[in-house]
């Protein structure tokens, strides 16, 4: 316990310099986001009035003692106190989060123990395919998904969460309803099949089949027998939900409206106002770190599972169709006659050709066609380099007593910052270059993949075989190249499936995000994004080219959860 909470405050000290550097680098500042002139001696003068004009080593030094002492500093642009900015929309996003945990974990661990204790069964398998489904779809879909069946078609609750900053979203509960049930919904799929591979080994143990043959029911056997020796794993797995809460909220409140951290964080990037968002990011940073402490104490949870080749081929059935649409449905467009995609053919909203029209008046079909190439080359480059550097990662702490800790303390620093809200900063800043977005989202990537692959490897570094060479006087460069890369192929290539589809998610919330600031690249994200103010006019418009995005994520999550659980 004492060195799980040690290493979440080194890596807390060390994420403090990396969130404020991160935001000062971007291009620009305070005093060029809020003077009204381009000129430079105008913003010399405002810069000079924001106290940007001092030296950043200064400028980090009082923000972190600051942070330190309670004083949060204030706005560079307004000089509103950070405090009193971000009180009412940090109280809102917590009632949202505690909103969503309470059910997910009630959710993710009743799935658990019904898929777990039923291995292999119908039930198991309905559990599992749809929590994988919805592991791999992204938050913003999810929450179309929901507003379009709980909103748009039974009118049952209102498609925005509007309210007042300064009021609570208890005060009208039914505000709370659509974004809370779209991250508890989302939440409790890891967390369904987290329960389930513990549960399920469990389950498989002797001393519960002993229980069984004694005659005892199946509740007291559970209860008794079963959960007991499960309830460390399902502690720290609850406890690893935090991050995905965390996480989601930020792109959640953006499709509600939701006057939470997440709108207040993008409009203060846009402001350049450092002090704000690096304190946001802090607390965040903070949660999650506790989360992860909370899970490290836990014991590890063991994995179990069971696949067939059979649904691999179904599977691959329907997702390669939605690769070939996504990366030649330009040219499969110019086949079926459409020379202009972007070309309008009626009036905005209307059910004009397949699938009615966009908010310009564009065929939404066409759109359809043109728009996931972006959504398959970023996230796919993202994931190899990912994938590539974590296996060198990966190598060096399982080989390198040396370097081991160096490189667990910077994955433990890049694991607490929220992934989307690096990538939110530092994209806002520069643009939406696609290799910048490459880039960083391999990066945020690089520590999930290397936890994955450090376990395999660790694994088999540990087999007798290897142990054998080792003995017999094989160098270890030889060991690690003939005995032990070899047999990390298909755990590599099987956690590429599961990368790549995180990068898809993240590409898309980024684009989806980014819309609202000048985002061109016409992607199924972007689409969702723009048409969603005419989603009662036209469904299409928004339902479309979600379903895409899930029949791009899905099917792939569902390939590489078979391949992975094959005996």
């Amino acid at each position: 316990m004492l060195g799980a909470v040690l290493r979440t405050s080194v890596s807390l000290t060390l994420t403090t310099p990396v969130v404020f550097f991160a935001v000062e680098t971007l291009p620009g500042d305070a005093a060029s986001a809020s003077a009204q002139s381009t000129s430079t001696t105008v913003i010399d003068a405002q810069r000079e009035r924001l106290g940007l004009d001092r030296p950043v080593l200064e400028r980090f030094g009082d923000w972190l003692g600051g942070l330190m002492t309670g004083r949060l500093g204030e706005t560079a642009d307004t000089g509103v106190p950070v405090a009193d900015l971000i009180a009412g929309p940090m109280r809102s996003t917590a009632v949202l989060a505690v909103a969503a945990l309470v059910p997910a974990v009630i959710l993710g661990v009743t799935l658990g123990v019904l898929a777990g204790t039923r291995a292999s069964g119908r039930l198991d398998r309905a559990i599992s395919s749809a929590s994988s489904a919805l592991m791999a779809t992204p938050e913003f879909v999810v929450a179309v998904g929901l507003l379009v069946l709980l909103s748009l078609w039974s009118g049952l609750l209102p498609p925005v969460s509007l309210f007042d900053t300064g009021s609570s979203p208890l005060t009208e509960p039914s505000l709370l309803v659509l974004p809370a049930a779209t991250l508890a919904v989302v939440a409790s799929a890891p967390l369904s099949r987290y329960i389930r591979a513990v549960v399920a080994t469990e389950n498989a143990r002797d001393h519960v089949e002993a229980a069984r043959l004694a005659g005892l029911s199946e509740p007291r056997v559970v209860r008794r027998h079963l959960l007991p020796g499960a309830l460390a794993p399902m502690a720290q797995a609850c406890a690893s939900l935090t991050p995905y809460v965390v996480g989601g909220t930020i792109v959640v409140e953006q499709v509600f409206g939701y006057p939470g951290i997440g709108s207040l964080l993008v409009s203060r990037i846009a402001a350049r106002d450092t002090v704000t968002v690096a304190t946001v990011t802090m607390i965040l940073a903070a949660i999650v770190a506790v989360s992860f402490c909370i899970a490290d104490v836990c014991r590890p949870m063991a994995r179990d599972g069971a696949g067939s080749m059979r649904a691999v081929v179904v599977w691959s059935a329907l997702w390669c169709p939605v690769v070939v649409v996504a990366l030649f449905g330009g040219g499969l467009a110019r086949l079926l006659g459409v020379v202009d995609p972007g070309a309008p053919i009626g009036a905005p909203f209307t059910s004009d050709g397949l699938l009615g029209t966009d908010y310009l008046g564009r065929s939404v079909a066409a759109q359809l066609l043109v728009g996931g190439r972006s959504l398959v080359l970023a996230p796919l480059a993202a994931a190899v380099v990912a994938e590539a550097v974590a296996l060198i990662v990966s190598s060096t702490m399982i080989w390198s007593h040396r370097w081991r800790t160096a490189v667990t303390t910077v994955m433990d620093v890049l694991l607490i910052i929220p992934p989307m809200l690096l990538i939110l900063v530092v994209v806002t800043g520069t643009g939406f270059a696609a290799w910048t977005l490459v880039l960083l989202v391999a990066a945020v990537t690089v520590p999930f993949a290397s936890r994955y692959l450090t376990a395999a490897g660790t694994e088999i570094a540990a087999s007798g075989y290897v142990e054998t060479a080792l003995a017999v006087g094989d160098s270890r460069a030889l060991v690690a190249v003939r005995d032990v890369a070899p047999n990390l192929v298909r755990p590599a290539l099987t956690d590429l499936g599961v990368r790549f589809c995180g990068a898809v998610h993240l590409v898309a919330a980024v684009v989806f995000l980014g819309g609202a600031t000048g985002d061109s690249t016409g992607s199924w994200a972007t689409m969702i994004q723009r048409n969603l103010e005419g989603v009662m006019l036209n469904p299409w418009s928004v339902c479309a080219p979600a379903l895409a995005i899930v029949g791009l994520t899905v099917p792939l999550t569902m390939i590489a959860d078979r391949w992975t659980q094959r005996r």
